[in-house]
């Protein structure tokens, strides 16, 4: 112990270790007193009881936060493409048995769009008007009307406002189709993982869960 002391004090903290077992092929091994490697350099924080705890922070595996397993789902599993585009027909084509279609209008005179010179269609012209027909959506469903939004009929405002005897000023937005549901609504909603859709200082960051 006294040797390996001073090999230790004498290396300023490492000891290397010849095997010289086989004369013809000795090998060599690197020990040290500090926390980090001295060949790559990584390092650690001074061992702790709780470095092993995957209780804490300290000690529990950043990917899975100590609990040793992960949760996912496989969106092909859940989202069937031909049923959405079936449903999607189904409720194009009975567009007009719902019970009820309220019709989102916007003043494009009191619109201010900061985007219209980029060369692309714009986005914030509308940004005024959709947070209000999300809102009128959640009060509704609060109140158990379930809604759908489409703008699919925008297409055709000319008929739209005639039909309506809608001044000139106003354009259609949106269209909210509103009723009773016939089944319950879900109890659990599937969303993409936050760190696919949500980042940090640049798009190659993404937003952890921690």
């Amino acid at each position: 112990s006294d040797s390996v002391e001073t090999a230790l004090k004498l290396g300023e903290g490492l000891l290397i270790v010849v095997d010289v077992s086989d004369r013809d092929n000795p090998s060599e091994r690197t020990y040290s007193e500090r926390f980090s490697c001295p060949k790559c350099g990584f390092s650690f924080l001074e061992i702790e009881p709780r470095t092993f705890s995957f209780n804490s922070p300290h000690g529990a595996c950043p990917t899975c936060h100590g609990l040793g397993s992960l949760q996912e789902f496989d969106p092909e599993l859940i989202l069937d493409p031909e049923k959405s585009l079936a449903d999607a027909d189904n409720f194009a084509e009975h567009f007009a048995d719902h019970p009820a279609i309220v019709i989102a209008l916007a003043d494009i005179g009191e619109t201010h769009p900061t985007d219209t010179d980029l060369g692309r269609l714009s986005i914030v012209g509308g940004a005024s008007v959709y947070p209000a027909v999300q809102n009128l959506c959640l009060a509704l469903r609060n109140q158990g009307v379930a809604t759908t939004l489409t703008t699919l009929l925008c297409m055709y405002e000319p008929q739209v406002k005639e039909l309506f005897g809608i001044p000139d000023e106003l354009s259609t937005a949106a269209f909210i189709v509103a009723g009773y549901p016939a089944k319950p609504f879900p109890t659990k909603l599937f969303r993409r993982p936050v760190e696919e859709m949500a980042f940090v200082n640049s798009f190659d960051q993404p937003l952890s869960k921690a």
